[in-house]
């Protein structure tokens, strides 16, 4: 007589993490990408939408290293801690590459950095900071003291995502990058830092766009959707430890903008 056996494997949850494609906003491109622990052999679990999920780690703290021809790479470290209650999940927003497979049409500005001696200024931290000449998309719907902790908005790209950053400045106010720590409620954006100053109703949000050189100095920012048909301004600014490099151009939607080679000198 055959006997059969039911045999169930319980597995614990220790850590998720979702990987959100900073350009479209939707899950990666998977083809080449690699999402593996750089203390561990677990491989995490694909469930979909950008989510990797670790099962049965043992506490510890762990370092997750994202790998990808059509991003910049990324780590992230995090810990696990056996019954714990503490948040065990994230989102990390992938930069595309100059590898990254944009669509024709797509707004674009490519470039490249070197640093004093002419070799390439690979893993530089690129910022661009957009800036209108009319028709400003984010405002200030009401004045924000010192130490605020939120901001009331309004936009005319309707919601906020929480993966942009943007400088707020005026004239008479020293520029300060913001970022939203949650969801609003209604125009009311917390922040993930109280302001360092005090700003009037009015002041336009400038969207400020990150990423980062790759090996060969070349870097790539793609405009945001929204901006498409405004009329604006971006100034580039690229570092690496004390070595800078600037470059400034009006914003074309619709083109591959080329602005070529930065070259980055350390202060006198």
């Amino acid at each position: 007589m055959d006997q059969h056996f039911q045999v169930r494997i319980r597995s614990v949850f220790s850590y998720a993490v979702r990987l959100v494609d900073m350009y479209t906003r939707g899950a990666p491109f998977r083809s080449s990408l690699s999402a593996r622990l750089a203390n561990h052999p677990q491989v995490p679990v694909c469930k979909g939408d950008g989510w990797y999920i670790f099962t049965d780690l043992p506490d510890g703290i762990y370092t997750l290293s994202i790998s990808s021809r059509e991003y910049m790479d990324h780590s992230m470290s995090f810990s696990v801690i056996t019954g714990s209650t503490s948040y065990t999940e994230s989102i990390i927003y992938l930069q595309p590459s100059p590898a990254y497979p944009f669509q024709a049409g797509d707004s674009l500005v490519r470039g490249r950095a070197c640093v004093e001696d002419g070799s390439p200024a690979g893993g530089a931290y690129v910022q661009a900071v957009i800036s209108y000449e009319r028709d400003a998309p984010v405002r200030l719907a009401e004045g924000a003291d010192k130490e605020a902790t939120e901001l009331i908005v309004a936009s005319k790209k309707g919601q906020v995502d929480l993966a942009d950053a943007f400088l707020l400045e005026t004239p008479t106010c020293k520029g300060t990058i913001i970022r939203f720590a949650s969801p609003p409620k209604g125009r009311v954006y917390p922040l993930t830092e109280p302001l360092s100053f005090a700003y009037p109703r009015g002041t336009v949000l400038l969207p400020l766009l990150e990423t980062h050189c790759d090996d060969r100095g070349e870097f790539v920012v793609a405009l945001p959707l929204f901006l498409e048909k405004t009329h604006a301004r971006m100034n580039i600014e690229v570092r690496r430890e004390e070595a800078a490099g600037f470059a400034e151009l009006s914003i074309q939607a619709g083109t591959t903008q080329s602005i070529g080679i930065i070259q980055m000198n350390r202060p006198k």
